[in-house]
């Protein structure tokens, strides 16, 4: 797969993106993911209770495009709608977005934290947040400080 991107714009763009605030209301909590599809410039931005690995499949099950799961965060349905309201704009139908330099920026962003986050804290990244890793490394030329060396991957 390869990105169609201005590096320097997305670049500036991640060092811009504010991630939102976790919601710690009511309602039920759960991850916000990203997953893009493989052909075509599209992410669908959504929130699941569950595992978001297992999401993935039931998606892909109904789906003719190779989906890939980017980034996801703890969040409710509240954050979820504050995202489709920020990617508004760039709305298709329903929970699909045209994938805009903006949302990669977003989900780089996401991803980068979640994984530090999780190195951090002595886990092991899941193979869907390794492979997001590895694929912006190799679309941007370089990865967040030290992710992909406690990865055990050499720049």
């Amino acid at each position: 797969m390869s990105w169609n991107i201005d590096k320097e714009r997305l670049l500036k763009l991640i060092d811009e993106a504010e991630l939102v605030q976790i919601d710690h209301g009511d309602g039920p909590k759960g991850w916000v993911y990203f997953i893009i599809c493989a052909d075509l410039p599209r992410c669908k931005i959504g929130f699941t209770k569950g595992d978001v690995h297992k999401r993935l499949k039931n998606l892909q099950t109904g789906s003719s495009s190779e989906l890939i799961m980017l980034a996801a965060h703890p969040g409710t349905p509240k954050t979820e709608r504050i995202l489709h309201e920020r990617f508004a704009e760039h709305s298709i139908h329903g929970e699909w977005f045209e994938l805009t330099d903006e949302i990669r920026a977003y989900m780089i962003n996401t991803l980068w934290a979640m994984s530090e986050i999780t190195v951090k804290m002595g886990g092991k990244l899941s193979p869907w947040m390794a492979a997001g890793v590895l694929l912006t490394a190799e679309q941007l030329g370089f990865c967040s400080e030290g992710l992909l060396e406690a990865m055990g991957v050499e720049e």
